[in-house]
């Protein structure tokens, strides 16, 4: 049947090297995988959309973030349900889109990992943002401002 291939697993007895893909949110890219568990979460910043990947290498919607294990690119698979509206008091192991007041970036060659408040001067005024505005003059727009305020 011949060796295990990267992207796979093949416990003993294992009839055919292809019968155990790893899944989606999930690669691996060594050969002779003997478990599950050796099929490793996505890297944060991308996102492992199909089956039997050897690596992580399509990256999260800008807009969105990718912590670790994400299955689509955003990050649809692991949402944010509760207290995602203030992420500094939130654990970021789940992803999904940017909240107000924060940027959600790709970085180079990756995908937001976590939001990133926007700094005093500039303002997110809706989710999914991957940029800061500058405040509006005769406003102040302290950090993760989400609607200017009048002077």
């Amino acid at each position: 049947a011949g060796p295990c291939p990267a992207g796979y697993y093949c416990p003993l007895g294992t009839k055919s090297p292809y019968a155990n893909a790893c899944p989606i949110g999930t690669f691996q890219s060594i050969q002779l995988a003997t478990n599950k568990s050796s099929c490793i979460p996505c890297t944060p910043g991308f996102y492992c959309g199909t089956p039997a990947l050897t690596a992580a290498t399509t990256i999260c919607r800008s807009g969105y973030y990718c912590p670790r294990g994400c299955s689509d690119d955003t990050c649809s698979n692991m949402p944010c349900l509760s207290n995602c509206a203030d992420p500094d008091n939130s654990p970021y192991t789940l992803g999904g889109i940017c909240p107000k007041g924060h940027i959600c970036p790709t970085e180079g060659s990756r995908g937001s990992v976590m939001p990133v408040g926007c700094p005093a001067g500039t303002y997110a005024p809706t989710l999914g943002m991957s940029s800061c505005l500058p405040c509006p003059p005769g406003y102040f727009c302290g950090p993760k401002t989400i609607t200017p305020n009048a002077c």
